[in-house]
């Protein structure tokens, strides 16, 4: 037997498989999948997220970074129920970052139960940092693992923090997990922001047989059944 397979290089030399026996195209479409109900609308929706989760963890596994970043908006300065006034204000931080240079960075909206906004994010520059403190006692604020816990001077549209990364392949997993399928992002506006200069994956489509199929899987140290629109495929990771 013959396995289709798509292999991901990580420029850390983490390497992906993807293992497929027989893929659906991605143009197929059969009498079951067709449903008059507005259903499809829904799923395309769900396939499209699915995506974007895809290609921000490919970029977050890709870069290093050195700051976790939370980012809120003030009521009395941004709507934070407005995905375009949000979308604007982080843009100006975005693009200060950009002026100064040497800077990457990826972001990720989060939505509240109520509607409302903020974003998190991945960044590593020289941050213009104070460190964090509790507002009643000033006493300098950690989190739970003893970080310590910083804000963000060149972030004025609201109350930031900011943890030093210590997992590369941690934070990148914890900050797709943000992108869930309840998040109201409004048609033809951005998922998320990445600076332009981040490196991406290695991407290679291949044939392999069973034996080097057993090799890869006996050897890697994570894997994982996925079920996508396309069929059932087995991801293995070394």
């Amino acid at each position: 037997m013959y396995y289709n397979v798509r292999i991901k290089t990580f420029p850390d030399g983490t390497m992906q498989y993807m293992f497929s026996e027989q893929p659906r195209q991605r143009d197929y479409t059969s009498d079951d999948d067709v449903i008059h109900d507005g259903s499809s609308v829904d799923r395309k929706r769900v396939e499209n997220q699915s995506r974007r989760k895809q290609k921000i963890y490919d970029l977050a596994r890709s870069n290093s970074f050195e700051w976790f970043v939370t980012l809120t908006f003030d009521p009395e300065i941004v709507d934070r129920f407005d995905y375009e006034s949000c979308s604007s204000a982080l843009y100006a931080f975005t693009h200060l970052l950009a002026k100064k240079g040497g800077f990457r960075w990826i972001i990720v909206p989060e939505q509240h139960k109520n509607g409302a906004y903020h974003f998190h994010g991945l960044i590593s520059g020289d941050l213009s940092l104070v460190r964090a403190v509790h507002p009643g006692t000033g006493v300098p604020l950690s989190d739970s693992s003893g970080r310590a816990i910083y804000n963000v001077r060149d972030y004025q549209a609201g109350f930031t923090t900011a943890t030093a990364i210590t997992d590369q392949a941690r934070a990148a997993s914890y900050l797709t997990k943000y992108l869930t399928k309840s998040i109201q992002v409004p048609k033809g506006k951005k998922g998320y922001w990445a600076s332009r200069n981040l490196q991406k994956p290695v991407l290679e489509y291949v044939q392999m047989t069973d034996r080097d199929f057993g090799e890869i899987f006996n050897s890697s140290r994570y894997q994982k059944m996925i079920d996508s629109p396309y069929g059932e495929y087995l991801l293995c990771e070394s």
